[in-house]
């Protein structure tokens, strides 16, 4: 059982209409409990503002960061920005650009333009449910979402988001995707979205692979799958050949590390997908990308029900 994180402080953004920025003094930005009024009372452009792309070593990026730090981390927020505004979220779970709604601004924003009402997707390293929220949103009722995490502490935080926001449609499978069915030593890494499979890992985490899961019928095959696993990407697509090849799914892909990088282009482009990068860099330097399979809509599609006809394996 995930234990359900303790109960939270929340902090609403109504009525923040009525803040006078022109009377703010430097005390008020630095009281925490005016942050989120703070935001959600400045104009239209103040709330696209990428806050998660100001540098932490620009003095503007340094005076923003300040009153960060002094949040309660059990306060909720209500998310500023993005599909997801107004939902809930945990300030102590993860990063604070999350509830500013600028936490990778520009996948959220083609996440957000690709992803279709009534789909399937596969939220893999969930961790603590940002993308699964705005996955949820995105797909609606008649959609579904399976998160995949494997950490003990990013579950109960996803779960928790999950309750707090009345979310329905998603299901959390407590797992490291990966290419075969078996058990794994798993790192947490140096803070909780770094975590990742490692022989010398304290953690033993249950790996799956999402080629098995569909063909034994636990999972219905993806329309979209969002991949950040801290490296083991390979290992995900290479447990997914079949999907990749049949179902074809568009694929939401964080790379690290130069060779892996390009290891995974060549196993995508293998199976006729075109990529693209997301952000300013092309894509040799990027390490975020969008997998698109040939001759499918760019943008979000309803693939409707698939039939799968999965190969049987020896011996049966």
């Amino acid at each position: 059982m995930v234990r359900r994180v303790r109960r939270h402080r929340y902090i609403s953004a109504q009525g923040s209409s009525a803040l006078d920025f022109r009377a703010l003094t430097v005390d008020d930005l630095s009281d925490p409990r005016l942050l989120p009024n703070l935001f959600a009372s400045g104009s239209a452009a103040l709330r696209k503002m990428d806050f998660s792309g100001i540098s932490d070593k620009s003095l503007a990026g340094k005076a923003l960061r300040r009153p960060l730090r002094l949040l309660p981390p059990d306060t909720v927020l209500p998310i500023l920005q993005g599909k997801l505004r107004g939902l809930k979220w945990i300030a102590g779970s993860s990063n604070h650009g999350c509830w500013l709604g600028s936490y990778e601004y520009h996948k959220r924003k083609a996440f957000e333009e690709r992803v279709a009402k009534g789909s399937v997707v596969f939220d893999i390293g969930a961790n603590t449910g940002f993308y699964t929220l705005l996955a949820s949103v995105l797909v609606g009722p008649q959609g579904r979402v399976f998160a995949f995490e494997p950490v003990p502490r990013n579950l109960r935080y996803l779960q928790e988001h999950l309750r707090i926001n009345g979310i329905k449609n998603v299901s959390v499978i407590e797992a490291a995707v990966a290419d075969c069915v078996g058990v794994a030593h798993f790192d947490a890494g140096p803070n909780p979205s770094m975590g990742r499979l490692a022989a010398d890992g304290c953690l033993t985490v249950r790996t799956v692979s999402l080629d098995e899961m569909v063909r034994r019928g636990e999972l219905p095959p993806p329309d979209y799958m969002k991949i950040d696993v801290e490296g083991a990407e390979l290992l995900v697509l290479t447990g997914a050949t079949f999907l990749l090849e049949n179902t074809r799914p568009t694929v939401f892909l964080a790379t690290h590390g130069q060779d892996l990088h390009q290891q995974c282009c060549q196993l995508l482009e293998s199976f006729g997908y075109q990529l693209r990068a997301i952000g300013d860099n092309n894509l040799e330097r990027s390490d975020e990308m969008i997998a698109l399979p040939s001759g499918w809509p760019s943008e979000g599609h309803d693939a409707g029900p698939m039939q799968l006809a999965y190969p049987q394996p020896r011996g049966v």
